[in-house]
C-alpha cells in the first residue's frame, strides 16, 4: 500500500523527457512552434509537436548545470523543486491531440545556502518563481491557440 502512494504523487515517466534527443529537438528547434518564457531563476523553452505521436500530452524535462549550481546536492534539490510545481501545474492545460514538451532550466547561479540565503526562503523563492512562469506560459500558450483555432 505504501509503494502505490508514493507513485500516485509522483510526476510520472510518460510524463518526463527522458532521451538526449528529446531535449535537443524542443532546444535547438527555432521555428513558430517554439515558445521561450524566462523569470528571476528559470528559463522555459516549449516546443509545440505537430506530427502524431503515440501519446499525446505535456512532458517536461529539467536542467540545471554546474556552472549555476555546483554541488550535486544543490542540483538535485533544485531538480525536485520544478518537478514537484510541474506536477501542481499539469492540469492547468488540457487539449486533445496536442504534444508539449517543456523544458525548464535553470538560468542563473544560485547564492550560497546558508550563507547569502536561506535554505528555506531559497525553496520557496525558486518554488513561486516556478509556479509564477508555468502559470504565465499556460495563458500564453492557450490565448494563442484559441485564436489561432478561431
Amino acid at each position: 500500500m505504501e509503494e502505490s502512494l508514493r507513485k500516485r504523487y509522483t510526476l510520472p515517466r510518460s510524463r518526463r523527457l527522458i532521451k538526449t534527443a528529446d531535449y535537443g529537438a524542443v532546444l535547438s528547434s527555432g521555428t513558430k512552434r517554439v515558445y521561450r518564457c524566462s523569470t528571476k531563476w528559470l528559463a522555459l523553452t516549449a516546443l509545440l509537436q505537430t506530427h502524431p505521436l503515440p501519446q499525446t500530452g505535456l512532458r517536461f524535462g529539467f536542467t540545471v548545470g554546474k556552472l549555476n549550481a555546483h554541488r550535486g546536492v544543490d542540483r538535485v534539490l533544485i531538480k525536485r523543486i520544478l518537478r514537484e510545481s510541474a506536477r501542481h501545474q499539469q492540469h492547468e492545460l488540457r487539449y486533445e491531440h496536442v504534444s508539449l514538451d517543456v523544458i525548464l532550466r535553470l538560468r542563473r547561479k544560485i547564492p550560497s545556502l546558508g550563507k547569502d540565503i536561506s535554505l528555506k526562503t531559497f525553496k520557496k523563492e525558486l518554488r513561486s518563481d516556478c509556479d509564477q512562469l508555468l502559470q504565465s506560459f499556460f495563458l500564453k500558450f492557450s490565448q494563442r491557440n484559441t485564436s489561432a483555432e478561431k
